[in-house]
């Protein structure tokens, strides 16, 4: 048990509350099956690159997909839900509520808060003076994005949907700079940038701030000075110090190649870091055209596109006079005059 600060949207002021770090309370547990119960809301498990139906845990690459899925359960049973999806030890329950319905009149409602109202109003159904033990999300996307059900925001994925929606509904607040969190579990996280202690490499100069980032350098960069725990091959006897290595060896020898797809654009890469690399230049919001919304990775391409819209040609030709928005088009250009030139040299002696 541990003591966190509760932010109190009623007074604004933060009360000391004595909780698990990781579990939802009891009431928690039984207003979340109430919801699960009685309402359409579609909860779900989010992996950091995909998604894991919350009922049988199957895997899916498309949010649509997973909704669909999702649908076909449909628990009445309470002591199922508790005893066997919210068990004890269970952490916050996200949820989509793109189609939030009450179950029992069917009448559709635009958040929990809505219908917590309307089942304890209309139906009589008991809710435990506590939170929902949910964060909900509207998870249909539109035109390739997800939209805040809260300020209509929108993301190019789920991540930093669900990043941004810590400023509306964030209950737990770090005690040293009063960032709110959507749980414990992202506030611990949060606190690790608050940590005075650093890990130092006795082989070098290089600092971490968490002791599984100087285990990892150690191994990588500094092999055989400390014992590697080796990687082995699941069909065969071969052993490996790195990752990558024995992701080409599974490849080259087994014939077997894991794929990491990207869920925006469904375009398949070869390593999660490719994969990484490819979501950071062309999904991230970093940089965004205010005119079209495509978004860049490095501000340079984004000054780059934005002269399509503006029209701006600052590249002229010193001959003809031509402009372009691009260098890479002058010099294309240039290759002409190069052309001319060269054809007037060769005639100019014969005359």
């Amino acid at each position: 048990m541990a003591n966190f600060f509760l932010l109190n949207h009623a007074t604004g002021d933060r009360d000391i509350v004595e909780y698990s770090v990781w579990q939802l309370t009891v009431p928690e547990r039984n207003n979340a099956a109430t919801f699960i119960q009685y309402t359409t809301v579609r909860p779900f498990t989010f992996m950091g690159s995909t998604f894991k139906c919350f009922y049988c845990m199957q895997y899916h690459s498309e949010v649509a997909s997973l909704l669909e899925h999702t649908s076909t359960h449909q628990l009445d049973d309470r002591n199922i839900i508790l005893n066997k999806y919210i068990p004890r030890g269970k952490r916050m329950i996200l949820v989509d509520i793109s189609i939030l319905k009450c179950r029992i009149c069917g009448q559709l409602y635009s958040d929990l808060s809505a219908v917590r109202q309307h089942l304890e109003l209309e139906h009589g159904k008991e809710f435990s003076p506590a939170s929902n033990g949910m964060t909900e999300y509207k998870m249909e996307i539109n035109d390739g994005l997800f939209t805040c059900h809260i300020c209509g925001n929108t993301y190019h994925n789920f991540s930093l949907l669900n990043t941004h929606m810590n400023c509306h509904v964030g209950k737990v607040v770090c005690e040293s700079c009063g960032a709110g969190f959507l749980n414990q579990h992202l506030l611990l996280k949060h606190k690790e940038s608050h940590m005075s202690k650093r890990f130092n490499c006795k082989y070098c100069d290089r600092v971490f701030f968490k002791k599984s980032q100087l285990k990892y350098h150690t191994e990588i960069v500094h092999k055989g000075k400390d014992r590697v725990k080796l990687k082995k091959c699941q069909h065969c006897t071969q052993t490996f110090k790195e990752h990558y290595s024995k992701m080409m060896h599974l490849k080259e020898v087994h014939g077997i190649m894991k794929s990491f797809l990207c869920h925006i654009c469904k375009v398949d890469f070869g390593t999660r870091r490719a994969l990484t690399e490819h979501t950071t230049k062309y999904h991230t919001e970093k940089f965004k055209c205010e005119v079209c919304s495509k978004c860049f990775g490095i501000e340079s391409k984004l000054k780059q596109h934005m002269r399509g819209h503006i029209g701006e040609r600052n590249f002229m030709c010193p001959i003809c006079k031509n402009a372009y928005m691009h260098k890479i088009s002058l010099k294309k250009h240039m290759r002409n005059h190069d052309t001319v030139d060269k054809i007037v040299w060769s005639v100019v002696p014969d005359m």
